[in-house]
């Protein structure tokens, strides 16, 4: 009867599929419904129904931000979850985790804000049947890694007193710059065809993470590249979007340093624990060390979080230098793009960049237990860097 085996292999992934496919046809984005919220008194004109919207990576979904969170148990467990259920249940929020939650108006219940994973225009304009799969991987996978309460947009909203169902967060875990003018669409889709008043675009790493050509020669080109993703963007946004009736202002927020998971000394001797063994953050730096493990098996090594950064040894800092060269190149191309944008003076639009994300510093309690992600501290000093840079009197 061996030869049936794998006849029932075939069968079983054919019905997966089929299982699969049924879901994914009853999987759509939904707005909840909240209280209202008085309007806040800063020099910034919030309104009642005033939203916000959040583009970007893994940084501003508040991704591994849970302090319960860490690779090993807790982190291996929701991995398994994610692997074995179909269920879209997210990680709740916990009141007593959060720095200050007055200063931020949060209090219990904690309302959630409005995440957008994809829009109708994705899903119009797919092209395979697996990227179903992958939308649906997606999804599953940040329900079950990301806490959006705790990331830096939330904060920042609930500080300008900006209701949670109007904090809306387009921002995708893994997602490059090349990926602003999808999660814009998503914003305006689920603002009922108009951007919000504000949005923030902020993306901290994927795009050094995966350069191939990393050379002193290739930094212009890289530049020139990033440069091109905002403003492609605007250009298609002026001539697609509708701004918000009150106006849309973009804010750009500087590229953050993320080399400094290797080159800080503080984080790296941040302690924290791999599988219930204590570790520091600068022995994960060294060795390899594994996201999940299966019967004995190891997973997904950390590293392959970012190759260009977490595969660079310590004491590599002709290779550190250079990613750093690359970072500044990216943050004048941030610099730049917001000035070309705000030139072309189109109604409805207006551009700001905050340099201040560019020069923040972390501290070890600012690193979330996987030594690379913001803990929620330090998605607190993201939301307080911006709220200052947009108060400006």
């Amino acid at each position: 009867m061996k030869w049936i085996k794998p006849y029932l292999k075939i069968a079983s992934f054919f019905i997966f599929i089929i299982i699969l496919s049924l879901i994914l046809s009853k999987c759509k984005s939904t707005a909840l419904k909240y209280d209202t919220l008085s309007s806040n008194s800063s020099n910034l004109m919030i309104h009642p129904d005033t939203q916000i919207g959040i583009i970007g990576d893994s940084i501003s979904t508040g991704a591994v931000a849970d302090p319960l969170l860490f690779i090993g148990n807790t982190f291996n467990d929701r991995i398994s979850e994610f692997l074995t259920t179909f269920d879209y249940e997210g990680n709740t929020p916990i009141l007593g985790f959060y720095p200050d939650p007055q200063k931020y108006n949060i209090s219990l219940p904690i309302e959630s804000p409005t995440r957008v994973f994809h829009s109708a225009y994705e899903y119009a304009n797919r092209t395979k049947f697996w990227r179903d799969i992958k939308y649906f991987v997606e999804k599953k996978g940040s329900m079950k890694l990301d806490t959006e309460e705790y990331s830096w947009g939330y904060l920042l909203g609930r500080r300008l007193k900006v209701k949670p169902k109007n904090i809306i967060i387009a921002a995708q875990n893994g997602s490059w710059t090349y990926t602003i003018w999808r999660q814009m669409v998503r914003l305006w889709e689920v603002n009922g065809n108009s951007l919000p008043e504000m949005v923030f675009i902020f993306y901290t790493g994927n795009d050094l993470c995966n350069l191939k050509d990393l050379s002193k020669d290739s930094i212009s080109g890289h530049q020139e590249e990033y440069f091109g993703y905002y403003i492609d963007t605007f250009l298609k946004m002026f001539s697609q979007l509708s701004p918000n009736p009150r106006g849309t202002t973009i804010y750009v927020l500087g590229h953050m340093d993320i080399l400094q998971v290797l080159t800080n000394q503080d984080i790296l001797n941040r302690d924290t624990f791999y599988f219930g063994k204590a570790t520091t953050c600068r022995d994960m730096r060294q060795k390899p060390h594994y996201i999940l493990k299966v019967w004995d098996q190891s997973f997904l090594d950390i590293s392959r979080l970012c190759r260009n950064v977490l595969n660079i040894k310590l004491d590599d800092l002709a290779r550190i230098e250079l990613i750093s060269e690359i970072r500044g190149a990216f943050v004048e191309a941030q610099r730049n793009a917001v000035i070309t944008a705000n030139q072309l003076n189109v109604p409805g639009y207006s551009f700001k960049f905050i340099e201040a994300t560019a020069n923040i510093t972390m501290s070890k309690q600012d690193i979330a237990n996987d030594c690379f992600h913001p803990s929620i501290h330090g998605q607190k000093r993201i939301a307080d860097e911006v709220y200052d840079a947009i108060n400006i009197k």
